[in-house]
């Protein structure tokens, strides 16, 4: 464990103790309730937090998040809320509950005094935070995916590697049919060594879509098209491991062994989808 779990397991004991031996003294059920909260315990965590008397916005904020952490929603949005009313410049508390709000669906999640607002004061009170401007995109994107975009793209130019960022976008650039921006993403994603399925599949698909549709004038060389396959592969594969219950992708795995002349690996693909419902038709007539 790092030294901040060490200590906050070593506080848990001290703080455990002095709580038995001598009734819930302030000072204890604080540090008891701090370091239950540092190590993730929050079932533990949120009753001491409740029990503290005159609560800190930061010890609020911690209330708040340990009760959205088991699903308590309502009571978690009850004390974010005191906790930015107490302190409203309290980005992370802005954020987490714009978060909840979000969570909570409903008016909250639609109506600007809830979710919108909480967000937008939280972008604006830490400009540098990526997490902000990916959840005030998941904000607008139900009623303007433009805005939505331009928030998931601060959020990457802020962090690169935000992978929930990146999936939010990629849905709306498919929903847009950008297919040239979405292929992009996924090649951004997957520099960031990130490893979502719905990258490593638009990368594959995109790299056999070229087998598909060669330059007009002199199409591939044998040589090129091997490359194009063999580079197609390895994002099939793993997609498949992901999800092997993409019955396309597995037909598009098949086809790709079948041009490389890997018969044997296409047969056991097959085979596979043999048992599949919903064959596709082209691999139907393969078979």
């Amino acid at each position: 464990a790092g030294a901040g779990g060490v200590f906050a397991s070593v506080s848990v004991a001290c703080a455990g103790g002095a709580a038995l031996a001598a009734g819930p003294h302030p000072e204890a059920l604080a540090l008891l309730a701090s370091a239950h909260y540092t190590l993730g315990h929050f079932a533990d965590a949120a009753p001491l937090l409740a029990q503290i008397a005159e609560p800190s916005p930061a010890e609020l904020e911690a209330l708040g998040w340990s009760h959205y952490q088991l699903g308590e929603l309502p009571a978690a949005s009850d004390a974010l809320a005191a906790s930015v009313a107490a302190e409203p410049g309290r980005a992370s508390a802005q954020l987490r509950l714009g978060i909840v709000y979000l969570e909570r669906g409903g008016d909250f999640a639609t109506e600007a005094p809830y979710a919108q607002t909480a967000l937008l004061k939280a972008a604006r009170l830490d400009a540098s935070s990526a997490d902000a401007f990916h959840h005030l995109g998941r904000f607008y994107a139900p009623s303007n995916p433009d805005k939505a975009m331009r928030c998931f793209k601060k959020a990457l130019a802020l962090e690169p590697d935000h992978a929930d960022a990146a999936s939010a976008l990629a849905a709306i650039l498919l929903a847009a049919d950008d297919m040239r921006a979405v292929i992009d993403l996924a090649h951004h994603t997957l520099a960031q060594r990130h490893d979502p399925k719905w990258a490593h599949r638009l990368v594959g698909l995109d790299l056999l879509a070229q087998l598909t549709h060669p330059p007009a004038a002199t199409g591939y060389t044998p040589a090129e098209e091997e490359g194009l396959l063999l580079a197609a592969m390895p994002h099939l594969q793993r997609a498949l491991r992901i999800d092997p219950d993409d019955a396309q992708l597995w037909e598009t795995l098949a086809f790709a062994y079948w041009r490389s002349g890997k018969y044997a690996a296409a047969l056991k693909v097959v085979s596979h989808l043999r048992e599949s419902p919903g064959l596709g038709s082209d691999l139907a007539r393969f078979i």
